[in-house]
């Protein structure tokens, strides 16, 4: 059962990731048009902190994953400004800044200054929700199926060493999932497994579980490990065990933004 989200503040939760520096709690954002934030909550839904990110702007915050940073020091946030309902951007934007340690916050945090990278697509503008990180550092964003196929584009851990020059992100692939039919179909979030070898995916109505290659991208067909956890406006999703994983929905009609857990076991062999 979806647990509601006790900060009135985190209204459109579209992201989730697990924390580094704090087990067993969970990073989540809002939606677009809403103030540059992080928040910190757990399975329970509990209010834990926010922060706002210096040097950002949320135009449309659809994902959010922790992966390396620029030092091999601490882990980083990366938070994917991906969303395009009209299919208009000509570039979109991702940033990432280092995970605060200091828990609880004050309401007037702030985090470190973000790093921001413009990416370009190879097909031009694309409506995309779902986005992570590979260990090696390289972001991976999967289209949200509005064409009829879910793209996934790989934006180099390299593309962050210039960041005035737009990264144009490169095709590797399509999921095999079936081309979307309705709104339900569409892919909301995606999550890399900590060991790397596991992918889930979401849409508003299930969750897909992918092996990965040895780049951390999805590999061969997928495994329906879940249904949508109760949620009408499904967004986020996260790892939080080895066959377990949070997802985050944000308020829809009298249903409230919640999180619930749920099973994503790997197929029977």
């Amino acid at each position: 059962m979806a647990r509601p989200l006790a900060d009135a503040r985190l209204q459109e939760a579209s992201g989730v990731a697990p924390s580094a520096a704090h087990p067993g709690r969970l990073w989540s954002l809002n939606d677009s048009g809403n103030p540059p934030e992080l928040f910190l909550t757990d399975t329970l839904g509990r209010a834990l902190g926010r922060w706002r990110v210096k040097g950002a702007e949320n135009l449309d915050w659809e994902d959010l994953a922790i992966g390396p940073c620029a030092t091999a020091r601490g882990r980083c946030l990366h938070i994917a400004d991906i969303g395009d309902n009209r299919g208009a951007r000509r570039a979109v934007r991702l940033y990432r800044v280092p995970e605060p340690h200091a828990v609880p916050a004050p309401d007037d945090a702030l985090t470190a200054r973000a790093e921001a990278l413009t990416v370009t697509y190879p097909d031009g503008p694309d409506d995309a929700e779902a986005a992570y990180v590979t260990p090696a550092g390289d972001v991976v964003i999967i289209t949200k199926g509005r064409r009829g196929a879910f793209a996934v584009l790989r934006v180099p851990a390299s593309a962050w060493r210039t960041p005035g020059v737009p990264a144009r992100a490169e095709a590797v692939g399509r999921l095999p999932l079936s081309a979307p039919s309705r709104d339900g179909q569409l892919v909301t979030g995606a999550a890399l497994s900590p060991d790397g070898r596991a992918l889930a995916v979401r849409s508003y109505e299930a969750v897909y579980r992918f092996a990965t290659d040895a780049r951390g991208l999805p590999s061969g067909a997928p495994s329906r490990c879940a249904g949508s956890g109760g949620q009408r406006q499904g967004e986020g999703i996260a790892w939080v065990g080895p066959e377990l994983v949070a997802l985050v929905g944000e308020a829809s009609g009298p249903q409230p933004p919640g999180i619930t857990v749920v099973r994503c076991p790997s197929p029977p062999q």
